[in-house]
């Protein structure tokens, strides 16, 4: 497994297990993340976005599973979590 790879299954084999501090250990102190909710966010922003999320795991029913898609020598990550948000307890699904 290429060294890409291993960091790969790292960051989501603790983005399962919901340990946060493992996965923001694997990010590089430039990672710029992006979704449809959250913009450009820092390093900063987004190891705090990961722990604000990961933290309440078991009160917010948080699930994720992810599997690996190779293409055109590029490695892809498909990752879907469900968890409950807000005060509302809304389900939120992100693919």
């Amino acid at each position: 497994m290429m060294e890409k790879e291993i960091i790969l299954k790292d960051f989501y084999d603790a983005f399962t297990k919901g340990d946060f501090k493992k996965m923001n250990s694997l990010y590089d102190k430039s990672i710029v993340f992006n979704d449809p909710i959250f913009k450009d966010l820092n390093h900063k922003q987004v190891t705090t976005m990961w722990k604000s999320l990961l933290s309440n795991k078991k009160e917010s029913k948080f699930e994720v599973s992810y599997e690996f898609l190779n293409e055109n020598d590029y490695l892809f990550v498909r990752w879907t979590a469900t968890y409950l948000f807000g005060q509302k307890r809304r389900k939120v699904i992100n693919v």
